[in-house]
């Protein structure tokens, strides 16, 4: 006789090893499952870490929440229009829960690195320089981060890797937009 929730442990256990294989650069979004409950569980799980991550920097909870979201929002509006305009709407659900899931995997590695640097992009800067350890963790693990996103976004429109790196710069930048606009100087990057 089967147990239902040893075959949920089984299944999120296999779906969190595609999500591994996708950050070790051993798989694609093709190899996670197409489901919308999947999408918004990876969704809600990277901007809740987002939060978290901006938060052990010292920002407000609330203020950083409704960042979060707003990011997560532009960015599936953002990526469901690309996809649209090249005519490869089935790919969004499987490249949406590729990146928040990567996301929700990244963002969490940032936050014992944080509260190191923290004072560092505070103004006025500080007069020394920021720790070299702390500065080259968050870095490997931001450039990394993007790496993984750019690869997740080549394999979904099926373009060059310098397409692919500004299509992931143009939603940054417009999250990051859609954030000034909604909330002016509170709003930090989610």
């Amino acid at each position: 006789m089967y147990n239902p929730a040893v075959i949920m442990l089984a299944n999120l256990r296999a779906l969190f090893g595609v999500v591994v294989d996708i950050v070790l650069l051993r798989r694609g979004p093709e190899h996670l499952p197409v489901s919308q409950t999947l999408l918004i569980v990876a969704v809600v799980l990277s901007t809740i870490a987002s939060t978290l991550l901006f938060v052990s920097a010292g920002a407000p909870f609330g203020v950083t929440l409704m960042v979060a979201t707003v990011s997560s929002l532009v960015a599936l509006a953002w990526f469901r229009f690309l996809l649209s305009a090249v005519n490869k709407r089935e790919r969004f659900p499987q490249t949406m829960t590729a990146l928040f899931s990567v996301n929700a995997l990244f963002a969490p590695m940032l936050i014992p690195v944080m509260p190191a640097l923290l004072p560092y992009f505070q103004v006025p800067p500080p007069t020394e320089a920021p720790p070299t350890l702390p500065t080259l963790v968050a870095a490997a693990i931001g450039f990394w981060a993007i790496f993984v996103q750019v690869r997740i976004i080549k394999a979904a429109f099926e373009s060059p890797w310098i397409v692919a790196f500004m299509l992931v710069l143009s939603e940054m930048f417009v999250s990051n937009f859609v954030g000034a606009i909604l909330f002016g100087g509170s709003a930090k990057p989610a």
